[in-house]
């Protein structure tokens, strides 16, 4: 019905009303006035002139309807504004035109996977730079991946104009690609394993070397998601599971998705804020292992290790939570609160007239602090403790991540006289070359090579050439996993300085380092591990 004829009705139906309403006022007997007739006018006069206005507003409506309909037709017929679209920052493609890319594909259902990268502890490109050189920093990364993607035309194309684009910056230091996998279906596999290994290579940035790490998480479609929104949060969360197991040691751990993720990343969040608490309500607690000379049985230094009495979980090691104090960024003040309480113990041994190192494990993100050095030189003055009794120990990751920042922090702690020893060594993949070029005093041998190195020749051959390599290159040696008196004698056999492990002493609490000391030493005054009776604790 048109809008004139709409306003007929309203019109012939107000003058019916007014025609009833007369009539209804005659059979009741009321007697019009002489000037009657002017009333019954004005009754349908007003009721004309609410007809009228309801027209007026009806046709008001109408015309602004067409007009509205007329300024969206216009709006539509428009291109959407790029930034709509696209990052601002990089150019590239945003989640919101993968989504869109993904939908429109011939077979929208058909197997694939999203891809997500993140830039790992971009932040101290950030606070070492500026945000300004940062930016550019994050949109060089972007299109080395980007660039990366090109030799595998499965990867959906984004974009052909002004560039062509496989990659998608979908927040933050997160990117993200999608993968067609109705022909190969371990391709998104291949692809990370391949751009892992590939991407982080050092960017040029002023004159200056620029070292970052890629980590990355895969979702499948449709067996996890038909969604790409679900899909990008379910590959966020494989890849922190990822980064998780790499932190704690596990380096082949998959890094694609499973629904048992979304149970972990809730207990993981659940940990996060009880390790908060944990650090407030004095949850943490500093064991001490010693390390045994295997010439002469001589205790020569302790290694600090903390563990966090879970009120639920019971007792938790290193590896089960450091990461997530990482993530959260408490690491730095709880590495700092472990080297206080070490210190302090070191203090109570030097007073006693005992020469025993203490030896504080370190983070590469701590080891890279300028801060790190004046509070270490700190804490070493207030105490007047020489500082040759303390023993920083780090892992190789320290070196591989940024090596002319990490020889110069190495090289500042070396010129205080602080011992460096290298943590974990022969599991990583530093090069002799860079290592010659390290300050390093000391280099822990893994218990991986020591645990059979009695029964196995293999084992024995290759922790030979380990013990010989550190000895030419004037590094102390320290096996750690001794746990048996064969294995002992093996050690010192091969020219192997210090030991650790449970056939010396299991850790024990920090506070109690020097009352075991006096209870080894009236035990052990001279002895050699061959006549060791102290034996396991």
């Amino acid at each position: 019905m048109s809008w004139f004829s709409q306003c007929g009705w309203i019109f012939a139906w107000t003058l019916v009303v007014s025609d009833v309403i007369a009539k209804e006022s005659a059979e009741q007997g009321n007697v019009m006035p002489q000037n009657s007739w002017l009333a019954f006018d004005a009754a349908h006069g007003a009721a004309i002139a609410v007809a009228l206005l309801l027209v007026g507003s009806l046709i008001y409506l109408r015309l602004q309807l067409s007009k509205t309909r007329r300024q969206l037709k216009k709006a539509l017929a428009q291109p959407l504004p790029r930034g709509w679209t696209h990052d601002e920052l990089t150019g590239l493609p945003n989640a919101r035109l993968l989504q869109t890319r993904v939908q429109q594909r011939p077979l929208p259902g058909s197997a694939g996977a999203v891809v997500m990268f993140q830039i790992r502890e971009f932040e101290q490109v950030n606070r070492l730079l500026g945000y300004q050189h940062g930016n550019l920093v994050l949109t060089q990364i972007a299109f080395r991946l980007n660039d990366l993607l090109e030799k595998y035309p499965q990867v959906l194309v984004l974009e052909s104009h002004p560039q062509l684009a496989r990659l998608a910056h979908v927040g933050g230091v997160e990117f993200a690609c999608f993968v067609d996998l109705t022909e190969q279906t371990h391709l998104a596999d291949v692809l990370v394993r391949d751009l892992l290994r590939a991407a982080p290579e050092p960017l040029m940035l002023h004159g200056g070397v620029i070292d970052y790490r890629v980590d990355a998480g895969i979702a499948l479609m449709p067996q996890h998601s038909a969604d790409v929104t679900q899909l990008l949060q379910q590959a966020r969360m494989a890849l922190h599971q990822s980064r998780w197991h790499q932190l704690a040691g596990n380096m082949e751990e998959s890094c694609v998705y499973t629904p048992e993720l979304t149970q972990f990343n809730q207990n993981r969040l659940a940990m996060m804020a009880q390790l908060q608490q944990a650090v407030v309500q004095q949850q943490l607690q500093l064991d001490v292992q010693p390390q045994i000379d295997l010439m002469t049985g001589e205790l020569k230094a302790g290694e600090v290790l903390v563990r966090w009495q879970h009120p639920t979980q019971g007792l938790l090691l290193p590896k089960q939570f450091i990461p997530l104090a990482e993530e959260l960024g408490i690491l730095y003040p709880l590495t700092c609160w472990v080297l206080h309480q070490a210190l302090d113990v070191l203090q109570q041994l030097h007073q006693a007239g005992e020469q025993i190192q203490i030896a504080v494990n370190v983070a590469s993100k701590d080891l890279m602090q300028p801060e790190f050095v004046e509070y270490v030189v700190e804490q070493l003055t207030s105490r007047q403790l020489p500082p040759k009794l303390l023993v920083l120990e780090c892992r190789e990751d320290a070196l591989l991540q940024d090596p002319p920042r990490a020889l110069a922090m190495l090289n500042r702690f070396s010129e205080l006289g602080i011992t460096l020893s290298l943590d974990d060594f022969g599991t990583g993949y530093t090069s002799l070359g860079m290592l010659r070029e390290m300050p390093i005093d000391q280099v822990k041998v893994d218990c991986q090579f020591i645990s059979d190195i009695h029964r196995s020749d293999a084992q024995a051959a290759v922790t030979g050439a380990i013990i010989d390599m550190a000895k030419n290159m004037q590094w102390q040696v320290v096996a750690e996993g001794v746990e048996e008196q064969a294995a002992a004698e093996t050690l010192a056999r091969m020219g192997c300085q210090r030991g650790q492990g449970y056939y010396f002493s299991r850790p024990f609490a920090l506070k109690g380092f020097l009352p075991w000391l006096r209870q080894y030493q009236h035990h052990h005054p001279a002895n050699s591990p061959q006549t060791n009776a102290f034996g396991p604790q």
